[in-house]
């Protein structure tokens, strides 16, 4: 699901979880990846051109659900937290 652009709390409401039960997953998922990349891209060179997109298309999405997570604060204000 966060591969395809869900947000941790959206996913968090699906699965009926906490979104920081999710996070967790996300960081062992991504720690996991990490050390599997280190096995099969040992050798591989990457364009700092592909590395700059890569971290343009992260930074935005890191923007997306900063917005997403002050939209529903702002939301809960106004119609009172539960």
């Amino acid at each position: 699901m966060a591969m395809r652009g869900m947000s941790v709390i959206g996913i968090a409401e699906i699965l009926e979880v906490k979104p920081s039960t999710v996070r967790f997953w996300i960081s062992r998922a991504a720690n996991h990846s990490k050390k599997v990349n280190e096995v099969i891209l040992k050798d591989v060179e990457t364009p700092k051109v592909e590395m700059d997109e890569a971290w343009t298309f992260v930074e935005k999405n890191i923007a997306k659900e900063r917005r997403i997570r002050r939209r529903r604060n702002l939301d809960l204000d106004k119609h009172g937290r539960e």
